[in-house]
C-alpha cells in the first residue's frame, strides 16, 4: 500500500488499539516489575503516582533482528 492508501487502515487500527477493553492500567505497589516490548506496544507514562515516593526505573535494549516495521512519519 502507498502511504495514502494505508491511512484509513492505520487510523482504524489506532482507534481499535486504544479502546478501553484493550487498555491495561497498572496500579503500582512496592516491588512491582512491569516489562513490555516497545516494538509491539503503545504505552504512555501518566503522572498519577505518589510523587513523594522514590521510583527506580531501568531500561534495557535487546540486540536482535529488526522487527520489520518501518515508520517514516507522523500519524494524521
Amino acid at each position: 500500500m502507498t502511504p495514502e492508501e494505508s491511512k484509513p487502515l492505520v487510523h482504524y487500527l489506532t482507534r481499535h488499539a486504544v479502546r478501553p477493553q484493550g487498555v491495561y492500567r497498572h496500579v503500582w505497589q512496592k516491588h512491582d516489575l512491569v516489562m513490555w516490548d516497545n516494538r509491539c506496544l503503545m504505552h504512555i507514562a501518566l503522572a498519577d503516582y505518589d510523587r513523594t515516593k522514590v521510583r527506580h526505573m531501568e531500561r534495557t535494549t535487546v540486540n536482535g533482528a529488526v522487527s520489520g516495521y518501518a515508520y517514516d512519519g507522523p500519524l494524521q
